[in-house]
């Protein structure tokens, strides 16, 4: 899958096309053999992702539907379907995904707070009324945790400077940038947001959704 990604960003989508539909029979041969939970859940996140590259999007959304049901003691599998849907301008997809990791007593908060500043952020990007059980859930947010910090400056309780202020890592000035920066698509500021997102991959953090989604934008654009 990856590689296929990698020949379809070189513009080589044939053998892209070839490669992710050798990935699915390979992660469907796996699904017809995995018992357990948290294996079938990602074999389900990875189906879904191959089919939706290979232009399937029914099958890839019923795809993310399993996999956030497969495992509910696997809830970091809710930020994988979520933020991929995000990315991809499936928002009503992406909030039924979100709704059902809020409910759920096995998912963290810190889940629950980051999916809740993405589904705010990318309705706020594309001029579209926020979710009001992500805006409640992050005004809830009053503790000590970085990601609380993040939830105040989202609500309007801190500042970006603030916010800035209070990264005192790489990890989490990444994530300052990036948040600062689904500001300025709001605002229409597209360049500021920009400068943003290339902080974001300065700080060389991969394997951060938000790192993931800052390289995203710079590829294809703003939200959409």
């Amino acid at each position: 899958r990856l590689a296929g990604e990698s020949l379809d960003g070189a513009g080589h989508r044939p053998r892209a096309q070839e490669l992710w539909r050798r990935a699915l029979e390979d992660w469907a041969v796996l699904l017809s053999t995995t018992t357990s939970p948290s294996g079938r859940a990602h074999a389900l996140v990875e189906r879904g992702r191959l089919l939706h590259h290979l232009g399937r999007i029914v099958e890839a959304r019923a795809s993310f539907d399993e996999a956030v049901d497969a495992d509910p003691e696997q809830p970091a599998v809710y930020a994988e379907v979520i933020a991929f849907l995000l990315l991809r301008g499936h928002l009503d997809a992406a909030l039924d995904a979100y709704h059902r990791a809020l409910g759920r007593p096995q998912v963290t908060d810190y889940i629950k707070t980051y999916t809740s500043l993405w589904v705010i952020d990318f309705a706020r990007a594309r001029g579209l009324t926020t979710d009001p059980l992500a805006t409640e859930h992050l005004a809830s947010r009053h503790g000590r945790q970085w990601y609380d910090d993040v939830a105040r400056y989202k609500t309007g309780a801190s500042t970006f400077p603030e916010l800035l202020a209070k990264a005192n890592t790489r990890g989490k000035r990444a994530e300052a940038f990036f948040y600062g920066a689904m500001d300025r698509f709001a605002n229409h500021d597209v360049k500021g947001a920009e400068d943003f997102l290339r902080r974001v991959v300065a700080t060389d953090m991969l394997g951060f959704f938000e790192y993931d989604m800052a390289v995203f934008f710079l590829a294809h654009g703003p939200p959409k």
